[in-house]
């Protein structure tokens, strides 16, 4: 329990340090210098999330790189969630970080909030039925516009080696928005905390991109079955291990 008081020093001590750059991106954004106001966020936020897997011991292991689609274009990326160093795993094993739907407690968080702004995150409130459907509306059009966003269909963590059932709404944005979908599989970050009662422990991650499934052109019936094809597809890759492996 002592590791994991000195990672969350660790954090917020390195979010700190980090002000001088925030105020930087942001004094960009108000120049209209918006591409440099994004690399200088996509670089900060991916040495964050690297440094962040290194100190707490988590070994990433990437594959299916080949699959990742051009830069410019906008793409739902759909992963499942087993534990909160999901959020690390994907800011840093993707080629550059995109905007994550995240819960909305994470929205509350000093310091952490301000860079998930300007990465342009978006919240979900669990909680709220009402609130829930309008921030499916912004995500479609946050895809519509040209923007990545990463999404968890099943909606929380299942902070076990288990998936849960992908929910439909959430991946709907994506056909909506006219987008593909590239799924990705994460396999075993639950062991780094959620699996050892909140406790830290080292461990080594697979994170595998899939082929993006098209989205234009489904006919009805082919777009009621997408969550569970995701699911499948998902689910399979996560379970398919190398030979040996040992998170």
């Amino acid at each position: 329990m002592l590791r994991t008081f000195f990672w969350i020093g660790w954090l917020f001590a390195y979010l700190f340090v980090s002000l001088p750059e925030y105020f930087k991106a942001k004094s960009l954004g108000k120049q209209g210098r918006v591409e440099e106001q994004q690399q200088l966020v996509r670089k900060k936020v991916k040495k964050w999330a690297t440094v962040l897997l290194r100190y707490t011991k988590v070994k990433l292991v990437v594959t299916g790189t080949e699959n990742l689609p051009p830069t410019d274009e906008a793409v739902a990326f759909a992963a499942n969630h087993q534990s909160y160093f999901d959020i690390p795993v994907l800011l840093s094993g993707l080629d550059f970080p995109r905007a994550l739907l995240a819960k909305k407690e994470l929205s509350r968080v000093p310091l952490l909030r301000g860079w998930m702004n300007l990465l342009g995150c978006l919240y979900v409130d669990r909680h709220d039925v009402r609130a829930s459907v309008a921030v499916l509306k912004d995500c479609e059009a946050l895809l519509a516009s040209g923007s990545s966003l990463i999404i968890c269909p099943e909606g929380t963590r299942s902070k076990a080696d288990e998936m849960g059932e992908f929910k439909a709404g959430i991946v709907r944005v994506a056909t909506k928005a006219k987008v593909r979908i590239v799924p990705i599989a994460i396999d075993g970050t639950y062991k780094a905390l959620e699996g050892n009662q909140g406790r830290m422990k080292k461990c080594t991650v697979r994170m595998v991109i899939l082929p993006a499934i098209e989205t234009e052109g489904l006919s009805r019936e082919e777009q009621k079955a997408l969550p569970a094809k995701l699911e499948g597809i998902i689910r399979a890759a996560k379970d398919d291990r190398p030979p040996g492996w040992q998170g």
